[in-house]
């Protein structure tokens, strides 16, 4: 694990203005929730495609103080994304992805995962962010060229990595989780079964080729509102590493 996870004295001000691309996603949405519930944290700006989410939707119903730190700003298309959009934030998150079963090929899967978080990054760099995490995956691959055998999802994902990675930010995370256990509202039928299945075992967790969701936002949390400079590449149990010590800090405050 890199000394980052190691740093525990310097932590974010009071009243970090944080922005998260994907907030209705399957872990978008938590990494809002763990942000909105921070007291380091005094604004969440989640960035949606359609319409503002209640409270309900973050499980925040009966925490109206939490709740009152989000604001919504919709943006239907992220490839039009402008630094306006992004604001006076101080740290970006992005949960912006799309599974591997939804697109036809490496083209389109570029477009729908590769655009919309360059057009994110972007705009956060030309507003002033600082320190941006992105959600990756196990297995990813940083290469120029798709090898033979590398996976259409190693090799997309890794060209956002580098991307993202290039664009000059002070601090770049790239979170490589495993499988994803506790994803809400699964598909119907075939689209929704690999979530369900895991959804019912959530022993996996302890296993090294799973991670809750809770753990991927309190690590990527905890990443970007640490203020140590190193740059990280968090496998799947260094993000549960980074988890334990998010809660651990959190129980300080």
């Amino acid at each position: 694990l890199s000394e980052c996870l190691f740093f525990f004295a310097m932590q974010a001000k009071s009243g970090t203005h944080a922005v998260v691309a994907g907030a209705t996603g399957a872990v978008g949405r938590y990494v809002v929730t763990v942000l909105a519930r921070d007291p380091r944290v005094g604004k969440v700006s989640a960035i949606v495609r359609r319409e503002a989410k209640p409270a309900e939707f973050y499980g925040l119903e009966n925490e109206k103080e939490s709740f009152e730190k989000v604001a919504h700003v919709i943006v239907p298309d992220y490839n039009n994304m402008t630094a306006a959009d992004i604001g006076d934030a101080e740290i970006a998150l992005s949960g912006v992805g799309v599974y591997t079963g939804a697109v036809r090929n490496q083209e389109e899967f570029m477009k729908l995962e590769h655009g919309p978080n360059l057009a994110f990054g972007r705009a956060c760099r030309n507003a002033g962010v600082k320190r941006l995490a992105y959600l990756s995956g196990s297995g990813v691959k940083q290469t120029e060229a798709k090898g033979w055998l590398q996976p259409m999802f190693s090799f997309v994902k890794g060209t956002v990595e580098r991307d993202l990675d290039a664009l000059g930010f002070e601090r770049f995370v790239s979170a490589r989780p495993g499988g994803i256990l506790g994803r809400p509202d699964p598909a119907p039928g075939l689209a929704g079964f690999g979530d369900r299945m895991m959804n019912g075992m959530p022993w996996l967790a302890r296993t090294g080729i799973a991670i809750h969701r809770d753990d991927i936002a309190k690590a990527m949390a905890h990443a970007m509102l640490t203020t140590d400079d190193c740059l990280n590449i968090l496998e799947n149990e260094d993000l549960k590493a980074v988890a334990r010590q998010y809660d651990a800090v959190r129980s300080t405050l």
